[in-house]
């Protein structure tokens, strides 16, 4: 059997390196240790969210199946070293998959997001007029619990930017050029998180100018499990219409999520097979989750209009064979679909359509 392309595992490198801070003198530009809201922060109380600031902390709860977001203009030259930290702790999660984050470099054009979700995966994300894409893919940690107090920090030194988990450096990548002054948080739909102590100052330690030394200690090395029981990996991708679709979206659900492709006769053959099951299951709240490996946008319509598959959730993130979520998922070949439980966990594998309405059919009757 010819492989679709090229076995892709995702082999995460997990190095934790300690970073060496040099004291000097205080360059802060914004600190908030919420002892009071007079940088008026966004509070609430309704069916949407709840949001205060007490006790030296903000806490926040994203009620809804959106996120919600609290941001503050902070004006500072991010060319400069920096470094933005604060401290976040997930108290409850009904939604695993979404994921808490300082949001950063915000306007409405663009912004970054660097954040954890319950589930003890972290990951880095970049927002371009609502479309997303991963810097850094959601990657789990080990040893890193989300229901612990975190300390993650963004610090920008020369070319690089690091990020860091309680004080030791996760990943690296080049400098993020900021799309705008806002900076602050995301809580996802169905979490309670607190923050603590939160900075922005010049420099890359606590406060003032530091050096970030590298000292190499073990690594390891972390396949995403696919597995029967597992968590579907989360990501995020455009739908058709230019918005954006995140998994987590689904939760509460039965949904399949299906990787297939316009230019691919085995997955129309497919798609046609599972919009049968999916007709007979639509009401019962059932799901589909269509991820299309494309780089022809016109294509991709043209197939789904089709298919009549119009009803399904269809995205893509237009990069082919080069996706992100295609590698996360780990697709050899097309087609290749995994039906997920309510709480976003694997079921099943490569179903066709009889085994699809088998499956459904055990848990809606």
């Amino acid at each position: 059997m010819n492989n679709f392309f090229n076995k892709a595992l995702l082999i995460a490198s997990l190095a934790l390196t300690p970073i060496s801070v040099v004291t000097a003198q205080d360059k802060v530009v914004f600190s908030d240790s919420f002892s009071s809201n007079s940088n008026q922060w966004l509070e609430a109380s309704n069916d949407v969210a709840d949001a205060t600031v007490k006790n030296g902390v903000y806490q926040i709860t994203s009620k809804g199946n959106r996120s919600f977001l609290a941001l503050r203009d902070v004006k500072f030259n991010y060319k400069e070293d920096y470094t933005i930290e604060a401290k976040l702790t997930l108290n409850e999660s009904a939604n695993t998959n979404a994921f808490n984050s300082i949001k950063f470099g915000y306007t409405k054009d663009g912004s970054y997001e660097y954040g954890f979700n319950g589930n003890g995966s972290l990951s880095v994300r970049k927002l371009i007029k609502g479309k997303g894409s991963m810097v850094i893919a959601p990657t789990k940690l080990s040893g890193f619990n989300a229901y612990n107090q975190n300390k993650l920090s963004i610090i920008h030194q020369g070319d690089s930017v690091h990020f860091l988990v309680n004080d030791k450096i996760w990943k690296s990548t080049k400098a993020l050029p900021f799309f705008g002054p806002k900076i602050g948080f995301k809580v996802g739909s169905k979490n309670t998180v607190t923050v603590d102590d939160f900075y922005i100052g010049y420099g890359v330690g606590d406060f003032g100018t530091a050096t970030v030394t590298e000292t190499p200690v073990a690594t390891e090395e972390t396949v995403v499990k696919l597995d029967i029981g597992e968590t579907a990996p989360h990501f995020v991708a455009q739908r058709v219409n230019g918005n954006d679709f995140e998994l987590d979206q689904t939760q509460g659900s039965f949904t399949l999520v299906v990787f297939w492709a316009s230019w691919n006769p085995k997955s129309r053959e497919q798609v046609t097979e599972l919009n049968k099951a999916y007709k007979k299951f639509a009401k019962d709240n059932f799901k589909v989750v269509a991820f299309g490996v494309e780089n022809d946008k016109d294509s991709w319509i043209k197939a789904i209009e089709s298919d009549k598959t119009e009803k399904w959730i269809h995205v893509s993130d237009m990069k082919y064979k080069k996706s992100d979520i295609v590698e996360l998922y780990q697709i050899e070949e097309l087609p290749k679909n995994f039906l997920l439980n309510t709480e976003g966990k694997i079921i099943a594998v490569d179903l066709d359509k009889e085994f699809l309405i088998n499956k459904l059919n055990d848990h809606f009757n």
